[in-house]
This record gives structure tokens, C-alpha cells and sequence, in this order.
């Protein structure tokens, strides 16, 4: 007859004899302590700046992300004149941004386009392409080169007072430059200098007789140069800085040059597009 009792000598059974690891735990490793021969575990995913922001796609090294954006609305006045016609608008919109994923320096690439028609006054038809390259080449831990390079794409706002009459359509102009800077840290101490250069070109006007006006008289190049001192007053606050921009453009014309001051920032960008207020306009937008 068995008895219930364990016999003298005989090892004492485990609580856990036969029971699953606790959950997060490695076979190979129970104790979770790094023994050697363990299976590492995995690192967490960074936590991105926008988690609403597209997924993308992966190429090598870089993640791609692309959208399309489709606006349509009504405009009361596109041509900005006095007793102008409105007309409902589209707005087509495409985009790209590439990031690329080293562990040292960095590649940055946005590419921003869009097409407005007017169906009911296609004389205020506007292409608009921005697109930037941007690049960090970390030298040292402490000093870094910053590199830019853009192009820009648009054309001239409606109703300014430096478009001819008789026009078929808007001039368009581009604007191609560069900005290369050196940044260095001094403990919290951090210096940065930059250069810019801009080169700016004014297209033909197209004229509804058939004939064309030069605006090469409005062409001309831009310089700029930016110092810039930030301190850090305790670790992990934001820094205290100040900065001096200089920036000048050099206009060349059939008479000689002129050198005049800009403002600060002093870029020609297209005008926002004004929707007429009895509508507002319907905006879809799809990312991949």
C-alpha cells in the first residue's frame, strides 16, 4: 500500500516544476539577467516626432514618404483686378520627403509641388515646385558642416504692379541658391556661421498679341551671411542665443549695378491662394 508521505532522502519537488516561464521572459535565459548565451532582446523603436505623420517606404538607407493633396474651392477674383471674374479652382499638390538612416551625418530631401487652374480665367494659372536638399556632415563630435541646396519655382503674384498689360499669362521666375555653415560646440557653448547665395531669373512675359516682353532688367543675385551664439544655462534647458544676419542683393542692369540692403528673410514667395468667403474650399489628402 503507497503512502502519501515522500520518502527519506528523496528531493523535495519545485513549485515551478512543469509551469510555463513567467511572460517577457527568454527560454534560454529564465532569470532575465543577460546570462551568456542568452537571446538578446529587442531594442524599442525610436519614438518619431509625428505619429500621425506617413509611414513611407523603406529604399536601402532612406525612408521615402510621398503624399498627394486635391483642393478645390471658389475664387471670387483670381486676376486681383478691379471688377475681375471669379471662377471655381483646383489645386493639385504632390510632395516627397526623403530622410536618410545613418548612424552618422544626415541627408534630407523635400520636394513640394503644386498646379492651380482656374477653368473661368486661365490667364491666373500657377505652377509652384520648392524643392530643398539639405545635408549635415558630422565632422568631430563637437563640429558639423551644414549644407543646403534649393530651387524655387513660381510664378508672379496677381495683380502686382510690376506685370505688363495684355497679358496671356503669368511670368514665371526661379530662384536657385545654396547656404553652407559651420557649427562648433564649446561645452554649452555653441558658434555657428553661414553663407548664402540666390539667383534669381524672371521669364518672359507672354503677351495675348503673340509677342513677348523681357524681364531680364528684374534679374539679380542675393547674398547673405548669418553668426549665430547660443549658450545653454543648464543641462537640458533650451539655450539662451542671439544671432546678426547680413544679407544684401546685387542687381545688374544695362546702366551698371546697384547694391541694395534686404530685409531680413526677403524672399519672393507666391501669394497665398484667396478663396471667395461664400465657400469654402473641399481639401482630400492621401499619404504613403
Amino acid at each position: 500500500m503507497r503512502s502519501g508521505k515522500a520518502r527519506a532522502g528523496a528531493p523535495a519537488p519545485t513549485p515551478s516544476a512543469g509551469r510555463p516561464p513567467p511572460a517577457g521572459t527568454d527560454r534560454l535565459d529564465p532569470t532575465g539577467q543577460g546570462v551568456a548565451g542568452a537571446n538578446p532582446r529587442r531594442p524599442r523603436k525610436p519614438v518619431e516626432d509625428d505619429p500621425f505623420d506617413a509611414v513611407g517606404v523603406r529604399a536601402g538607407a532612406f525612408l521615402l514618404r510621398s503624399a498627394i493633396e486635391v483642393t478645390t474651392g471658389h475664387d471670387s477674383n483670381p486676376a486681383r483686378s478691379s471688377g475681375g471674374r471669379g471662377s471655381s479652382l483646383l489645386i493639385v499638390a504632390p510632395e516627397l520627403k526623403v530622410n536618410s538612416d545613418w548612424e552618422r551625418h544626415e541627408l534630407t530631401a523635400k520636394i513640394r509641388g503644386s498646379y492651380t487652374e482656374y477653368p473661368s480665367v486661365p490667364f491666373a494659372d500657377r505652377p509652384f515646385v520648392d524643392a530643398k536638399l539639405d545635408a549635415r556632415i558630422d565632422v568631430t563630435r563637437d563640429t558639423r558642416i551644414d549644407l543646403q541646396t534649393r530651387y524655387l519655382l513660381s510664378t508672379e503674384n496677381p495683380g502686382s504692379p510690376n506685370l505688363q498689360a495684355g497679358l496671356a499669362k503669368l511670368p514665371t521666375y526661379t530662384d536657385v541658391g545654396g547656404t553652407a555653415g559651420i557649427d562648433r560646440r564649446f561645452n554649452r557653448l555653441d558658434v555657428s556661421l553661414k553663407g548664402s547665395i540666390d539667383r534669381f531669373d524672371y521669364q518672359n512675359s507672354l503677351l495675348t498679341d503673340g509677342t513677348s516682353f523681357s524681364n531680364k532688367d528684374r534679374d539679380y543675385n542675393q547674398y547673405g551671411a548669418q553668426a549665430r551664439a547660443g549658450y545653454e544655462i543648464t543641462p537640458g534647458s533650451s539655450r539662451s542665443s542671439s544671432s546678426m544676419p547680413i544679407r544684401g542683393s546685387t542687381t545688374l542692369r544695362s546702366t551698371g549695378s546697384a547694391l541694395r540692403a534686404t530685409p531680413r528673410g526677403s524672399r519672393p514667395r507666391p501669394a497665398p491662394v484667396s478663396n471667395s468667403p461664400a465657400s469654402s474650399p473641399a481639401k482630400s489628402r492621401w499619404a504613403i
